[in-house]
This record gives structure tokens, sequence and C-alpha cells, in this order.
């Protein structure tokens, strides 16, 4: 990515496919798009589609980047070419943290995106 935004910052014209989706049909055309590139693809969800309590999607991190990575597969996206993030992240979790909510359940969603919800 620091290489992409150097280029960028130099004047060149680039960019890389990104959506924010859980939904099938929107990972697989987004990965279908850019299959036969070089490019990455960035690929986010929303802390309500997918949390560390599961989400609207009942997915937690974990599970949807398994769920990504399994739609990467059957299209011939390389895997290691996919960026996961996540959406509206930060204020959630920045006030989850001061008020102690879930604090454990963050660090144990690993690799992938977390978040905590407000009760």
């Amino acid at each position: 990515m620091k290489t992409l935004i150097a280029r960028h910052k130099a004047g060149e014209h680039i960019g890389i496919c990104s959506v924010c989706s859980a939904h099938p049909l929107v990972i697989e055309a987004a990965l279908a798009f850019d299959r036969n590139s070089t490019r990455k693809v960035l690929i986010e969800a929303t802390s309500n589609q997918v949390n560390q309590f599961g989400g609207y999607t009942g997915m937690t991190p974990a599970d949807f980047r398994e769920f990504v990575f399994t739609i990467a597969d059957k299209v011939g996206f390389a895997r290691e070419r996919i960026i996961l993030g996540g959406d509206h992240l930060g204020a959630k979790l920045l006030a989850a943290r001061k008020c102690g909510c879930g604090d454990g359940k963050i660090r144990r969603a690993g690799k992938g995106i977390c978040s905590c919800r407000l009760q």
C-alpha cells in the first residue's frame, strides 16, 4: 500500500478496487474485476455486519476472513492480494475501550476486523 500511495502522490492515476460489503455477490464481483491484474482488492465490512459478537451477518472477524477467502478460491483470486478492513470502527471501538466493554474480545478477534458493540 505504501508503494501505491507514493505512486499516487507522484501524480500517477492509480487505485484499487474497494468495496464495503458482506454480500457474497458483491465480494465475488470485486474479486472477479481484478482477477487478471496484479492489483490488490480491499474488502471491508462494517462493525454492524461483522464483529466479535457476530454482527447481523452472524460472522466474527475470523469467520468473515474465511468467507472472503472461500469466495477468492472459488473465483481464482490469490488470497495474498486481498486486504481486509473494517469501516466505521474507530468511534465505537474507542468508546468501548473507554468503558471497558469487550476488551478481552477485542484482543481475541485476532487477524481481521474487530469492534465492540456498546450496550
